[in-house]
């Protein structure tokens, strides 16, 4: 029995194992066939690749000739960008010389000419020889004279004679400047002060202009509070006379402002307006007291304000009869009068300032 179920087992797996051979033998049948069908596409593509493998040996060949091609530009442009430099080297060279040239020939013209004008008193020509000699570098000018062996002291004498000069008309400029403000001469201030940067002083004469200016405003300012001082109670502006005087301050500055802007962005530059305005604020802040001050002192400010806080802490009929509202009506005006000039006083100059400060607060 045992050997009998063996055999049996045996033919079961020989069956097995000849159903799987033959789904293999199915699965083998079905791939060459799907191999003979592409055998035509094979041969096609084999002859397309037959036919492009001349063409491939014809690219090859060009790229070769290609390769050699470009290194021979590199190198050209290399060897071409080698020249261009030695060149602009050389443009920068005779450049330098020719400046060199230029300014031997403006010092012995600014030399001869600064001596003529300061004779004549043509300060304005003096000067203008004075800042070309100042703009030119100076080493240079030294270091060549050195070179030039046989005009050495020609050269240095002129530069010796014209830094002589610059300091003589710097002098001169500030005297006349200084005796043009003494002389209270509008004309005369205005022409020193354009001279001030063509012998670089340009704080100095910012500074000295500020200064003058600023006194003008002082005298302005006090005359006109002496008025309100003087202003009869009767005058119709009497109640808002302090107003005005502010006004007159804030309508003072503005024109300043206005007229010298273009001469000192002239001849100053951009940006020089904000230390003329920064000077003419403090003596506004300072005349502004003084204006308040009287305004405080006419208008009873602290009794006024000492009443008022009385009867807000007090409910007493008394207190309130101390205060008459028309004249607080006028008073209170007055202040908002102020209020408003100054707010457009504050735009003006804000905008005056702000594209070279910042942001003006």
């Amino acid at each position: 029995m045992a050997t009998l179920k063996l055999h049996l087992e045996l033919e079961e797996d020989i069956k097995v194992s000849y159903e799987k051979l033959m789904e293999e033998e199915i699965e083998v049948k079905k791939e060459l066939e799907l191999l003979l069908s592409r055998q035509c596409q094979l041969d096609a593509k084999m002859r397309g690749i037959t036919k492009v493998l001349p063409t491939l040996q014809i690219v090859h060949s060009d790229a070769l000739q290609l390769e050699e091609m470009i290194s021979f530009t590199s190198t050209l442009a290399e060897n071409v960008s080698a020249k261009v430099r030695q060149l602009d080297i050389a443009r920068s060279r005779v450049s330098d010389c020719q400046q060199r040239v230029h300014d031997l020939l403006d010092l012995q013209l600014c030399s001869d000419g600064v001596t003529a004008a300061l004779s004549s008193d043509d300060y304005e020509k003096a000067a203008a020889h004075v800042h070309r000699f100042l703009t030119m570098d100076q080493n240079l000018l030294e270091q060549t004279a050195d070179d030039m062996q046989q005009d050495c002291a020609t050269v240095s004498n002129s530069l010796s004679l014209l830094r002589t000069a610059a300091g003589q008309l710097q002098n001169i400029i500030v005297l006349r400047f200084k005796e043009a403000v003494q002389a209270d001469d509008l004309a005369s201030v205005e022409r020193f002060f354009k001279l001030f940067p063509l012998v670089n002083m340009h704080d100095y004469g910012l500074e000295k202009f500020s200064r003058f200016l600023c006194t003008k405003l002082e005298d302005s300012s006090r005359k006109h509070l002496r008025t309100a001082q003087e202003t009869s109670s009767a005058d119709k502006r009497a109640p808002v006379i302090y107003a005005d005087t502010i006004t007159l301050l804030f309508e003072a500055i503005a024109r300043i402002v206005e007229i010298h802007q273009p001469l000192i962005e002239t001849y100053y530059g951009l940006g020089k307006l904000l230390k003329v305005v920064s000077a003419l604020q403090v003596e506004c802040d300072r005349q502004s007291r003084l204006i308040l001050s009287e305004f405080s002192r006419q208008r009873h400010l602290e009794h006024r304000v000492a009443l008022i806080t009385e009867i807000e802490r007090s409910s007493q009929v008394v207190v309130a009869n101390k205060v008459d509202p028309k004249e607080l009506d006028l008073f209170l005006g007055e202040i908002t009068i102020m209020h408003s000039r100054y707010q457009l006083y504050f735009r003006f100059i804000r905008r005056r300032v702000t594209k070279y400060a910042g942001t003006f607060r």
